[in-house]
Protein backbone atom coordinates (compact mmCIF):
# COMPACT_ATOMS: atom_id res chain seq x y z
CA UNK A 1 0.00 0.00 0.00
CA UNK A 2 1.59 3.31 -1.17
CA UNK A 3 0.13 6.78 -1.08
CA UNK A 4 -0.41 8.62 -4.35
CA UNK A 5 1.29 11.24 -3.69
CA UNK A 6 5.00 9.39 -2.91
CA UNK A 7 3.99 8.05 -6.30
CA UNK A 8 3.55 11.59 -8.10
CA UNK A 9 7.35 12.24 -5.65
CA UNK A 10 8.62 9.65 -7.50
CA UNK A 11 7.58 10.45 -10.75
CA UNK A 12 8.86 14.33 -10.35
CA UNK A 13 11.88 13.36 -9.09
CA UNK A 14 12.88 10.97 -12.11
CA UNK A 15 11.55 13.76 -14.09
CA UNK A 16 13.75 16.36 -12.72
CA UNK A 17 16.66 14.35 -12.22
CA UNK A 18 16.35 12.42 -16.18
CA UNK A 19 18.79 9.32 -15.08
CA UNK A 20 16.99 6.77 -17.37
CA UNK A 21 17.21 6.34 -20.79
CA UNK A 22 14.33 4.72 -22.79
CA UNK A 23 11.35 2.74 -21.03
CA UNK A 24 12.25 2.12 -17.33
CA UNK A 25 10.19 0.84 -14.47
CA UNK A 26 11.07 1.95 -11.13
CA UNK A 27 9.06 0.02 -8.02
CA UNK A 28 7.67 1.58 -4.87
CA UNK A 29 6.62 -0.55 -2.38
CA UNK A 30 5.29 2.06 0.18
CA UNK A 31 6.77 2.53 3.81
CA UNK A 32 6.15 -1.09 5.08
CA UNK A 33 4.36 -4.06 4.67
CA UNK A 34 0.54 -4.25 5.22
CA UNK A 35 -1.97 -6.72 5.11
CA UNK A 36 -5.42 -6.24 4.98
CA UNK A 37 -6.63 -6.84 8.39
CA UNK A 38 -3.66 -4.11 9.53
CA UNK A 39 -4.90 -1.87 7.12
CA UNK A 40 -8.67 -2.38 8.28
CA UNK A 41 -7.45 -1.67 12.02
CA UNK A 42 -5.53 1.37 10.99
CA UNK A 43 -8.62 2.54 9.51
CA UNK A 44 -11.34 1.59 11.58
CA UNK A 45 -9.72 3.42 14.93
CA UNK A 46 -9.27 6.51 12.60
CA UNK A 47 -12.81 6.89 11.95
CA UNK A 48 -14.24 6.26 15.32
CA UNK A 49 -14.78 1.99 14.52
CA UNK A 50 -11.83 0.63 16.27
CA UNK A 51 -14.06 -3.22 16.22
CA UNK A 52 -14.04 -2.62 12.37
CA UNK A 53 -12.82 -6.08 10.71
CA UNK A 54 -11.57 -7.43 7.78
CA UNK A 55 -13.61 -10.09 5.46
CA UNK A 56 -12.90 -11.24 2.54
CA UNK A 57 -16.35 -11.47 -0.06
CA UNK A 58 -16.88 -13.85 -1.65
CA UNK A 59 -15.97 -13.18 -5.59
CA UNK A 60 -19.47 -12.82 -6.90
CA UNK A 61 -20.19 -10.58 -4.24
CA UNK A 62 -17.58 -8.42 -5.10
CA UNK A 63 -18.48 -8.62 -8.62
CA UNK A 64 -22.12 -7.75 -8.12
CA UNK A 65 -21.50 -4.76 -5.96
CA UNK A 66 -18.60 -3.64 -8.62
CA UNK A 67 -20.98 -3.58 -11.39
CA UNK A 68 -23.82 -1.93 -8.87
CA UNK A 69 -21.67 0.72 -8.70
CA UNK A 70 -21.15 0.94 -12.59
CA UNK A 71 -18.28 -0.78 -13.66
CA UNK A 72 -18.63 -3.07 -16.74
CA UNK A 73 -18.57 -7.15 -16.20
CA UNK A 74 -15.31 -7.51 -17.74
CA UNK A 75 -13.43 -5.02 -15.48
CA UNK A 76 -14.94 -6.22 -12.60
CA UNK A 77 -13.71 -9.53 -13.88
CA UNK A 78 -10.80 -8.39 -14.30
CA UNK A 79 -9.72 -6.88 -10.67
CA UNK A 80 -10.68 -10.17 -9.30
CA UNK A 81 -8.15 -11.95 -11.56
CA UNK A 82 -5.85 -8.78 -10.06
CA UNK A 83 -6.97 -9.21 -6.71
CA UNK A 84 -6.48 -13.43 -7.03
CA UNK A 85 -2.92 -12.96 -8.82
CA UNK A 86 -1.62 -11.25 -6.03
CA UNK A 87 -3.41 -13.79 -2.78
CA UNK A 88 -1.72 -16.35 -4.53
CA UNK A 89 1.41 -14.88 -4.48
CA UNK A 90 1.74 -15.29 -8.63
CA UNK A 91 2.04 -11.32 -8.87
CA UNK A 92 4.51 -9.67 -6.44
CA UNK A 93 7.61 -7.21 -6.18
CA UNK A 94 10.17 -7.98 -8.16
CA UNK A 95 12.53 -6.23 -6.18
CA UNK A 96 13.91 -6.36 -2.10
CA UNK A 97 12.63 -3.62 -0.01
CA UNK A 98 15.41 -0.99 -0.35
CA UNK A 99 15.81 2.67 0.68
CA UNK A 100 15.18 4.01 -2.86
CA UNK A 101 12.26 1.71 -3.17
CA UNK A 102 10.82 2.52 0.11
CA UNK A 103 8.38 5.24 0.18
CA UNK A 104 8.29 7.86 3.11
CA UNK A 105 4.33 8.36 3.98
CA UNK A 106 3.12 5.58 6.44
CA UNK A 107 -0.38 4.18 6.19
CA UNK A 108 -1.55 5.55 9.19
CA UNK A 109 -0.34 9.43 7.43
CA UNK A 110 -2.40 8.72 4.69
CA UNK A 111 -5.45 7.80 6.39
CA UNK A 112 -5.47 10.49 8.60
CA UNK A 113 -4.64 13.14 5.87
CA UNK A 114 -7.10 11.57 2.77
CA UNK A 115 -8.76 8.90 3.60
CA UNK A 116 -10.65 10.23 6.78
CA UNK A 117 -11.60 13.77 5.47
CA UNK A 118 -12.75 11.84 2.16
CA UNK A 119 -14.89 9.40 4.16
CA UNK A 120 -16.32 12.08 6.45
CA UNK A 121 -17.14 14.37 3.22
CA UNK A 122 -19.14 11.36 2.15
CA UNK A 123 -20.60 10.38 5.30
CA UNK A 124 -22.12 14.15 5.54
CA UNK A 125 -23.58 13.93 2.05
Amino acid sequence: MIATCDIGAAAADALVRLAFRGKQTQELQGQRDLDYTEATTIIGKAIGKPDLGYIQAPDNQVRAAMVQMGMSENFAGLILELAAALNAGHMRALEPRTASNTTPTKFETFVAESFVPAYQQQAAA
